[in-house]
């Protein structure tokens, strides 16, 4: 049945969802303070909660289409590798973004899910491990201070919606569409969205980093020197 409670601790097994609405006024830790693996499978339902955060016993299971999960605060991850399966459903996201990994561990999502970035004040994504990866990645903050990262978020379709996104990279770019040919002195990365070469040519003297987002050629010609 559908449940609110203040705050949830899960120290030990799984908690499983099913399809029902789970409502936590406060915060949900996940093997935060155990030695044991504990779980959270958002399955077919719906968790809410201030803050989240998963230690290095913790896991987070996403693989129903219907899986939702809001953290109107800030979500923390501290796991170990195979922590997370995050194949469907939507991590809305309202407060800062922080991963600790360890050793060889990866945020690695995949399949339709989506995470959605929308506080209304600056949001901070950090981790330590760069090769983290979300799926979607959508980001719906309009705040003036929007998201900022120190450096490139990998993402297979990165949605930025025209929000201010400063990843701090002296040479990056998100996407966009040519109308007459181009020089770039220097490196380019491209962060995000598409870049539409639209029939013309876009010469980087230098290299062509691609953390993300996509290259059309349409018709057009892309020459790196680097």
């Amino acid at each position: 049945e559908n449940k609110i409670v203040k705050n949830l601790n899960i120290t030990a097994g799984t908690l499983t969802l099913g399809a029902c609405e789970l409502i936590v006024l406060g915060n949900v830790n996940v093997g935060t303070s155990t030695t044991s693996h504990c779980v959270i499978n958002v399955n077919k339902g719906y968790l809410e909660c201030n803050n989240f955060a998963s230690g290095r016993n913790g896991r987070i299971y996403m693989n129903d289409v219907n899986s939702y999960m809001k953290v109107k605060g800030n979500f923390t991850i501290n796991s170990s590798r195979e922590a997370y399966q995050l194949n469907a459903g939507v991590l809305e996201i309202g407060g800062n973004f922080t991963g600790n990994l360890y050793y060889d561990d990866r945020f690695i999502a995949g399949g339709t899910h989506k995470t959605i970035l929308n506080g209304t004040g600056k949001q901070t994504l950090s981790f330590n491990d760069k090769q983290m990866c979300f799926n979607i990645l959508e980001v719906e903050n309009t705040s003036e201070e929007g998201i900022y990262c120190d450096g490139a978020i990998l993402a297979r379709d990165f949605r930025t919606n025209g929000c201010n996104i400063d990843l701090n990279l002296e040479n990056g770019r998100f996407g966009w569409t040519l109308e007459e040919d181009e020089i770039f002195y220097g490196d380019l990365i491209l962060l995000g969205d598409t870049l539409d070469l639209n029939g013309h040519t876009l010469t980087i003297n230098g290299n062509f980093i691609q953390p993300c987002g996509n290259v059309v050629i349409n018709g057009g010609m892309l020459d790196v020197t680097g």
